[in-house]
């Protein structure tokens, strides 16, 4: 598995253009929480 760099990898197709607005909302949610310092559970990179 690649863990380094720490990073995100994006794959999209047309059909996620109907997800976007879901996806950008958990996306600000998640950006909020790492930067109020909440981690979360750590958990290994999972590839499916």
């Amino acid at each position: 598995l690649t863990t380094e760099p720490k990073g995100l990898h994006l794959m999209l197709s047309p059909f996620h253009e109907n997800v976007t607005g879901t996806y950008l909302t958990d996306l600000e949610w998640a950006l909020g929480e790492v930067k109020a310092g909440n981690e979360g559970e750590k958990r290994e990179a999972r590839y499916s």
